[in-house]
């Protein structure tokens, strides 16, 4: 069956199931005093040789006892190469409700979702159409009750399969207990597209309780299982579309408390835990060269934390720890066509993904005003991570420890002018525990010095500076023992520079500024010395006029970006490399009328490489919005 055949098909379904609905909102044409939205938005945007033209628009209408709406989005994206890369997307959706009686709500929906991509191996070309319709029933302010049936078709690698769709929910909020509210659901759905089957059933909770006005808890358990069939691609060997069914089962809980200890100190504490089964079967033509293993993943997660937050005049104060671990298993069922050699290889497979992480992280921060010009703030954490995998093929088990310690004094100097110095250090040490990966086993150290300085001139001028320099060490734990291990460092001063000077009441003159240089050396730790081999200078340099005005914003500027890349010969420096960008910049927000704006920014580069000849790229996003 053809699409447009499929479309129509489902468009009369879909009159059918909200007949009575459209009769009713015949007799109203009354405008609905809720909020509407209505929009459309037109998008476009070349960057290099990628092409993007996104749309959207949605629509919303109605009377006193209707309502309706539309939404459409469709997009592009073309790469540009030897075989272009083409990507489609389109969805569309028709939602209509109609109050048919007291506590009683008729609704119906079309939607249909196409997708098409050159590439991708997967599920390359797709294509589905609903049609659903139901009641809605409240028969009291806190209990709706809702089901719906329907019909769809959906292609998958170019096989379409059609069917009934059915489903419902039935939604509590609201229930009040004393000082406690509850709110649970309770929702099901199915599509029979014979031979595939699509399935999702749930139920959760809420309940929250306010203890004496100072501590509130709040508490969610749930359960999900969804069911999903795929059509795998075929291969040069059989004819029939492979599928794959995969079943997930989870349940979850969390709560949460918040308890105020006093005025400024709160106590928060949070427990979550999950467990998720996801089973993998296939079905279909199976293959001696590539058999399809039937699979299931086993994953539990459980995460606790507690923070402490502490707020007083002039101090502001926070501490925290969190607790993580997960656990990942893996296994498989063994076909009856398959043989030993291959079972067994595949088992190894699977084992190597089973893994457990436990993580924890002890932070606290805190920021004192001293007097009414400075503020002190500093702050450092903690984390611990273990990751461990029982396959004793798996040589990726490691431990990981990080340290982090930072502060920041500013001082305000006058009206005009701040200045503040900040320094953190960074730590981290990995360690691997099998003896194959051990020769990786690091130190990180970094260590930073960043000053900056904002100065005012009234309300005309504004300059914002930061400086930087930067010290990263890497070092081999065993560089002695391991002639071929090489610790290295990196080193970096930058300089940062935002300027904007006002010109009159609409516009003003804009100067970004940005240059660093970088060198990358090989380090002893125990000499603390550098063998330096690569040094890379680079700026860049916005200036742009801006004018703003009630109608929009419209500026325009030119960029320059250059870096040079220099090699160390010996103790000689020689240049390797020269890169240079520059072009015009183009930027603009314009209000056409109140429901209506035009958004485009685009920028022309030319790129010139040391020995090449220069290269122009024009680029350019482009969006138009208007609210109907």
């Amino acid at each position: 069956m053809r699409r447009g055949s499929v479309h129509t098909v489902c468009a009369v379904l879909y009159a059918s199931a909200c007949i009575f609905g459209h009769r009713a909102a015949a007799q109203n044409t009354a405008v609905d005093s809720l909020p509407q939205q209505r929009f459309v938005r037109l998008g476009f945007e070349r960057i290099v040789n990628t092409f993007s033209w996104d749309g959207s628009a949605r629509y919303e209408f109605g009377g006193p006892s209707w309502r309706s709406s539309i939404a459409d989005r469709s997009q592009r994206t073309l790469q540009r190469s030897d075989r272009d890369h083409v990507k489609d997307e389109h969805s569309f959706r028709l939602d209509v409700s109609v109050d048919a009686m007291r506590g009683i709500e008729s609704f119906g929906r079309f939607s249909s979702y196409l997708f098409t991509d050159n590439r991708s191996p997967g599920l390359n070309d797709l294509s589905n159409y609903k049609a659903q319709g139901g009641l809605s029933w409240k028969p009291f302010s806190e209990l709706t009750v809702a089901p719906f049936i329907g019909y769809g078709f959906e292609n998958q690698q170019g096989v379409l399969d059609q069917g009934p769709s059915w489903g419902g929910s039935v939604l509590v909020r609201g229930l009040r207990f004393g000082d406690s509210f509850a709110s649970g659901e309770v929702y099901a759905s199915g599509e029979d597209f014979s031979p595939r089957t699509q399935q999702e059933y749930r139920l959760s909770g809420d309940l929250s309780s306010v203890f004496a006005e100072s501590a509130r808890n709040t508490g969610n358990i749930g359960v999900r299982r969804t069911h999903r069939d795929f059509y795998l691609p075929l291969s040069d060997s059989i004819s029939v579309h492979p599928m794959e069914s995969r079943t997930e089962f989870s349940i979850f809980l969390n709560d949460r408390l918040e308890y105020a200890i006093s005025r400024g100190i709160m106590l928060a504490a949070a427990v979550d835990a999950s467990q998720r089964s996801i089973g993998k079967r296939q079905a279909g033509t199976v293959q001696s060269t590539a058999p399809g293993f039937n699979t299931d993943i086993e994953e539990f997660r459980l995460n606790g934390s507690a923070a402490l937050r502490l707020r007083f005049d002039g101090t502001s104060a926070d501490m925290r720890l969190d607790v993580n671990e997960r656990n990942e298993y893996h296994s498989l069922e063994r076909p009856s066509e398959i043989s030993d050699i291959t079972y067994a290889r595949q088992v190894r497979l699977e084992e190597q993904k089973n893994n457990t992480i436990s993580q924890t992280q002890i932070a606290a921060s805190i920021s004192q005003r001293l007097g009414i010009n400075d503020t002190l703030s500093l702050a450092a954490s903690a984390v611990k991570l273990v990751y461990n995998t029982p396959s004793l093929s798996n040589h990726d088990d490691r431990d990981e420890l990080f340290l982090l310690a930072a502060g920041r004094w500013s001082h305000r100097f006058s009206p005009w002018l701040l200045a503040s110095l900040g320094i953190d250090a960074q730590l981290r040490h990995t360690v691997f525990v099998s003896g194959e990966r051990s020769a990786n086993n690091t130190w990180n150290r970094v260590l930073r010095l960043s000053p900056e300085v904002e100065y005012r001139i009234g309300s005309h001028f504004v300059s914002r500076n930061r400086g930087e320099v930067t010290a990263n060490y890497t070092i081999y734990d065993f560089e002695s023992l391991i002639p071929s291990l090489r610790s290295f460092s990196l080193r970096q001063v930058s300089f940062s520079d935002s300027s904007s000077l006002r010109l009159g009441i609409t516009s003003a003159l804009s100067f970004e500024l940005f240059a660093r240089s970088y060198e990358q050396g090989e380090f002893r730790w125990a000499a603390f010395t550098v063998r330096p081999l690569v040094r890379v200078d680079e700026y860049a340099c916005v200036l742009a006029l801006v004018h703003d005005t009630e109608s929009g914003v419209v500026s325009a500027g030119f960029r320059v970006f250059r870096q040079i890349r220099y090699r160390y010969r010996g103790l000689e420096l020689g240049e390797e490399a020269r890169l240079i960008h520059y072009g015009p910049l183009f930027r603009a927000m314009i209000q056409l009328t109140n429901r209506t704006s035009i958004h485009a920014d685009g920028w022309y580069q030319v790129m010139s490489a040391l020995g090449t000849a220069a290269k122009a790229t024009p680029n350019l996003s482009m969006r138009l919005v208007w609210n109907l």
